[in-house]
């Protein structure tokens, strides 16, 4: 190495410290709990991060971020807002649970395959349009990928993901989400989804298909919960025909025009209906249509029910 070399190389070592000097200096104050945020910086130098004993390292509105200089023993990353096309080098941070991209511009995120101790990921407001990277992700929870372009779903078959919201994109085949046995809050407004067929969750306790074109629900025998699940103005004939189970605890219908619930309950404590609005036939619950019988059975109505 020439003597020019060595000292530029020397040079830029001192730069480098100088800067990690300044950099905890700056925020040292601002760590907490073992997070630090990071708001409006450009080409940040992570070696400062090792200092600071951060774990959870947030950035709001950073440009130009080199995601190789992250420090691997972060669990919980953050980089919302950030202009990212590229994740390029993040499958180097092996040692994530919690990710956060939400709000860039990436339609790549191949490189997500290697972070198999995954657990929550949010990927909303991207340009992704499938997902077939998540599916070595065996430990992965939660997953927020709202407002993209997704049409393909297959790569989420047979995960452990327990809350998935997929509002807001381009799906019209479910079922891939059939293999889903963990699932217990799915979020599936705003697609293109005619049939719900494959939604036959035993543990399901949360499921909204609001704003979509379907118009049969008759398939949904397992589920615990359902909110919203006909599209807004959507017109529904005569009968809300769900085979509910016995465990249904909830009914909301609101923005709808289902006219009439029909169905032997038993154990459901809240009815949310747009029953002022639309609803001028009875509830019937199996022989007995007055209200008394339902006050008896302990069932809260939230609106004036009128025979």
């Amino acid at each position: 190495m020439s003597k020019s070399n060595k000292t530029n190389k020397q040079d830029l070592q001192m730069q480098n410290l100088q800067y990690d000097r300044e950099m905890v200096k700056k925020y040292l104050n601002k760590v907490c709990d073992g997070v630090l945020t990071i708001y409006d910086a450009n080409k940040l130098q992570f070696q400062f991060v090792e200092q600071l004993q951060v774990q959870k390292l947030i950035l709001v509105k950073c440009k130009c971020i080199n995601f190789t200089k992250v420090p691997c023993n972060i669990t919980k990353f953050e980089a919302s807002n950030c202009s990212i096309e590229s994740i390029t080098g993040i499958q180097q941070m092996t040692g994530l649970q919690q990710l956060n991209l939400s709000s860039n511009l990436i339609s790549d995120i191949s490189e997500l395959k290697f972070m198999v101790k995954l657990q929550k990921l949010f990927l909303s407001s991207n340009k992704l349009t499938h997902l077939h990277p998540l599916s070595s992700l065996y430990s992965l929870q939660q997953l927020d990928a709202r407002k993209n372009d997704i049409f393909d779903i297959n790569g989420l078959m047979n995960l452990s993901i327990t809350n998935l919201n997929l509002q807001c994109n381009k799906i019209c085949e479910l079922s891939a989400l059939s293999t889903l046995q963990s699932l217990e809050v799915l979020n599936l407004s705003q697609n293109l989804i005619v049939s719900v067929l494959p939604l036959k969750f035993c543990r399901i306790r949360s499921l909204d298909v609001s704003k979509n074109l379907i118009t049969d629900i008759t398939d949904l025998n397992q589920c615990i919960y359902f909110k919203d699940y006909i599209r807004s103005n959507q017109k529904v004939p005569t009968l809300f025909q769900i085979a509910f189970s016995n465990r249904v605890q909830s009914i909301n219908s609101s923005s709808t025009q289902i006219n009439q619930i029909k169905r032997a309950y038993h154990k459901i404590r809240s009815i949310k209906t747009n029953l002022k609005k639309h609803i001028r036939e009875r509830v019937e619950f199996g022989a007995e249509t007055h209200i008394n019988y339902l006050k008896r059975i302990n069932v809260l109505i939230t609106e004036e029910v009128t025979q």
